[in-house]
């Protein structure tokens, strides 16, 4: 699979910096607008709109801005990697502060576990394939989680959850197809809740790790 050119992440940083100390005409336009975006655009414009405004206001524009973002470019497949035994959170950006910008990876008929989001707020937009989210009622120890509601969305769809929206699981529920979503957290989080929907219970609470970063795999100790 041939890799699209993106900047390097010293050009992405710097592109961020220079969005944050000064609006000026083509970032408003890329905010405000009606254009598609690519990575290099879609990026410092979310932590421009991130940190600044209500948190309402900012989900509008976050909503705008990935639902606006062109995955038929391909430039998100070099942070394209697969693992046989377990879907993969690969990082594309972040500022350590207000946001975390993901591509997670999913093998055919894969599923996440039920989990929340120690965040303001948890956007996907589908970039390859089809994915599920099945929402829980946020009732932990009170017995089985009530199922809220199951949805299945397909390339260009864009999801948005929270803690006080409910739990959920996501999973890719084709056999014959991997799918690919962007994942956008604010603020980034380490660590987040991996629940028994059965039970009603945390079964663990565990550090968020990256099979990625900038579009190379991190080797971990065994």
């Amino acid at each position: 699979m041939s890799c699209a050119t993106l900047s390097t992440t010293a050009n992405m940083n710097e592109k961020i910096e220079m969005a944050e100390e000064e609006l000026d005409d083509d970032m408003r336009e890329i905010i405000s607008g009606t254009q598609t975006l690519s990575l290099e655009q879609l990026v410092p414009a979310i932590s421009v709109v991130l940190s600044k405004g209500t948190k309402e206001s900012q989900h509008d524009k976050i909503m705008s801005l990935l639902s606006r973002y062109d995955a038929s470019s391909g430039d998100w497949r070099r942070y394209v990697f697969f693992d046989k035994c377990k879907y993969t959170r690969n990082l594309i950006a972040t500022d350590n502060q207000t946001f975390t910008l993901l591509l997670l990876c999913w093998n055919k008929a894969q599923a996440s576990p039920v989990h929340d989001h120690p965040c303001d707020g948890c956007w996907v937009k589908v970039v390859q394939g089809c994915i599920r989210e099945t929402r829980y009622e946020n009732s932990l120890g009170h017995g089985p989680l009530r199922e809220m509601s199951v949805g299945d969305y397909g390339p260009g769809a864009v999801s948005y959850i929270t803690d006080f929206i409910g739990l959920h699981k996501m999973e890719n529920p084709d056999q014959e197809v991997e799918a690919i979503t962007l994942h956008l957290y604010s603020p980034p989080f380490s660590t987040c809740k991996r629940i028994d929907p059965i039970k009603g219970q945390v079964i663990c609470s565990g550090a968020v790790t990256f099979y990625s970063e900038n579009g190379y795999k991190i080797e971990h100790d065994a």
